[in-house]
């Protein structure tokens, strides 16, 4: 999503004014549809996920407290960067800050889909900092396997379910011969 927001700061540049707001509506076009089903509704997801039911609501609270002040500051010191660095100047600073919020977000942010609300304890009951180093270690495999074409081994997996737990129980129990 931040080479929408390059692209539209970019078009800017452009002389002719038809073709400029042409471009800068469409790439911001793109944004938007990019935007509203990925990362637009991920902070109400994942806090509603990550606080446990029994104050959720306080945490919700807060979240979308810390959500729109940030909003409100965004309004207001828009104005003044747009004068200070021009719009192409304050797309292209969006852009990179997009960028550094996919890289916090997928080195901090634990993987929630498809678990249940069990399980969602256990997933954050994993340091961060071993989340990071997982994270970590599944980039310089993928780098290893699918850039150099080297056959590297695939990390160990973060988190052992406990269904995945009785599944290898079972396979041991039918492996054993019988007696």
């Amino acid at each position: 999503m931040a080479w929408t927001l390059l692209a539209a700061g970019l078009c800017f540049l452009i002389e002719q004014e038809k073709l400029r707001l042409a471009l800068v509506v469409f790439f911001l076009l793109l944004f938007t549809i990019a935007y509203a089903p990925g990362e637009g509704p991920v902070p109400f997801t994942l806090s509603s996920e990550v606080f446990p039911l029994i104050n959720r609501e306080v945490g919700m609270s807060f979240a979308v407290f810390w959500n729109f002040l940030g909003a409100g500051i965004l309004a207001l010191t828009v104005p003044w960067l747009v004068y200070a660095l021009e719009p192409t100047g304050l797309l292209g600073l969006f852009a990179c800050l997009n960028l550094v919020s996919w890289l916090l977000v997928f080195l901090l942010v634990p993987e929630t889909a498809g678990v249940g609300l069990e399980e969602l304890n256990y997933i954050f009951q994993v340091s961060t900092k071993k989340h990071m180093q997982y994270r970590i270690d599944v980039v310089k495999w993928g780098f290893n396997r699918y850039i150099r074409r080297r056959d590297a081994p695939q990390p160990a997996p973060l988190y052992i379910w406990i269904k995945d737990r009785q599944k290898d129980q079972g396979r041991r129990r039918r492996r054993r011969p019988s007696s």
